[in-house]
């Protein structure tokens, strides 16, 4: 299991969908990934899920904003916040996603 495969190793058809809606549509019909797609997926699934963590990183500024303010908000350990989103820096680097779509295709083939 990662960010893209499931227990079974077979790649999240909902979040390829995301990533790529006509790669996913054609994955879910019952089309095979080209071995041509695999780059392609990884560095779309990179730049999708960087926006991703982007958009949460802001969300965790603007609640750390609120604690610091007259409203007293607590919101988390800041260094549990940035050490957070270092790992999940970490788990979508383009290569490790590119792995894990080939152990996927290669566990896959007929």
């Amino acid at each position: 299991m990662g960010i893209l495969t499931n227990q079974k190793g077979e790649l999240k058809i909902d979040l390829v969908r995301m990533i790529d809606e006509q790669l996913g549509q054609e994955l879910s019909d019952g089309k095979s990934l080209a071995p041509a797609d695999v780059s392609t997926l990884a560095k779309k699934a990179y730049h999708y899920l960087s926006r991703e963590i982007d958009q949460y990183s802001k969300l965790v500024d603007s609640l750390e904003s609120l604690d610091q303010s007259s409203w007293g908000m607590p919101t988390g350990h800041e260094g549990l916040n940035s050490c957070f989103l270092s790992v999940c820096r970490m788990a979508i680097d383009e290569s490790r996603l590119k792995d894990e779509i080939i152990s996927a295709f290669k566990a896959h083939q007929p």
